[in-house]
């Protein structure tokens, strides 16, 4: 089987800027505000020092991979 040729792609000049807002809460609890004012907020498990009140941040980035 031949190797295909690279394709040229031309240059991207595309800048994609997110700000966000974080900050601890008490304990393992966070607080983040996105630039278009939505709030999430995420905790640990208590074992690990949190009160399980919120998804970890592990969850939510499983949860970014599934969208």
């Amino acid at each position: 089987m031949a190797t295909p040729e690279p394709q040229e792609f031309p240059e991207s000049r595309r800048v994609i800027t997110i700000e966000t807002d974080a900050r601890t809460l008490e304990k393992m609890r966070k607080e983040g505000v996105t630039e278009d004012g939505f709030t999430v907020y995420c905790d640990e498990a208590e074992r690990l020092g949190g009160d399980n009140s919120a998804p970890s941040p592990m969850r939510y980035l499983s949860l970014s991979l599934g969208f």
